[in-house]
Formats: C-alpha cells, sequence, structure tokens
C-alpha cells in the first residue's frame, strides 16, 4: 500500500479540524439565513474564514455545504443551485 502525506502525518502527530464554520459565518453575514448561498455569492467570506483558521493552525479545513442538498435548499427555492453550493 502507498502511504498519503495525510497517512504520515496521522502517524507522527494529531491532525487539528478547523472550527464552528456557522459561527464564523455569523461575524461577516449577521443573520445570514443560508450560508451555503455564499458559496456562489460571496467565496471570498468563505475564503477569509479558511484562511483564518489555516493561521489558526488548522491541518484540515471542511467545506462550507453543510445544508447544500437539494432537499435543504429547497426550503429556500434554491433547491436546482445545491450542486453548485457544494462545488463552489
Amino acid at each position: 500500500m502507498v502511504r498519503t502525506e495525510f497517512q504520515s502525518l496521522l502517524d507522527n502527530r494529531i491532525l487539528v479540524l478547523d472550527g464552528a464554520m456557522g459561527t464564523m459565518i455569523q461575524r461577516y453575514c449577521p443573520g445570514c439565513e443560508n450560508s451555503e448561498l455564499l458559496n456562489i455569492e460571496h467565496p471570498e467570506i468563505i475564503s477569509r474564514i479558511h484562511s483564518e483558521y489555516i493561521e489558526a493552525g488548522a491541518d484540515i479545513i471542511e467545506c462550507n455545504s453543510f445544508s447544500a442538498s437539494r432537499i435543504s435548499q429547497a426550503a429556500h427555492g434554491l433547491g436546482e443551485k445545491a450542486g453548485s453550493m457544494a462545488f463552489e
């Protein structure tokens, strides 16, 4: 089996995962009800949050796609944009 860099890191130390994305989004977009829409309309906000986590020492950054599904986005009338939200 070929070991990946990620597997090697796991063998040598504890990796730090980013934090509460929703909390960070509220700093930049108070009252934001559909944070996944930011992936499309304001990707610079998501990028900045990811950069802040990296600067704070996070090794692993998650994407902002918790509610980027057709079912969740249908509540906002955006079910057809769910795929874009997940990949932007």
